[in-house]
């Protein structure tokens, strides 16, 4: 006796091949630096981001599905340097740029100003 599998995928049709989805990746690049400089970035979980000093700003990169819009990313953020008050910042990031290398050439700026 021979049994045989066959397998149906429901709402295609035989041999269908799947749509891709419409849209595509959109990239986005933040520098951000501290007034006075030296600043230290923490999120909101306690992790170091790292030191916005004079000469290395603090980078973010994101990249992201996009169906026409610019998508966009928000985080809260804790700046501390010593002598200054605490600063605690909402951050947006856009994913504005079409390529990582336009993103790269076109960075969006943030400064945060520690008292």
């Amino acid at each position: 006796m021979r049994t045989s599998l066959m397998l149906l995928i429901l709402g295609a049709a035989p041999n269908a091949v799947p749509e891709a989805p419409v849209g595509d990746y959109k990239f986005g690049r933040l520098l951000i630096t501290t007034d006075p400089p030296g600043g230290h970035m923490y999120g909101e979980d306690g992790k170091y981001w790292g030191q916005a000093t004079a000469e290395k700003p603090i980078e973010m990169v994101w990249k992201s599905w996009s169906n026409g819009e610019n998508p966009k990313w928000t985080g809260t953020f804790t700046f501390k340097k010593q002598g200054h008050e605490p600063s605690v910042e909402r951050i947006t990031i856009w994913a504005d740029q079409s390529t990582e290398e336009e993103a790269k050439r076109k960075p969006q700026r943030y400064a945060v100003v520690l008292n």
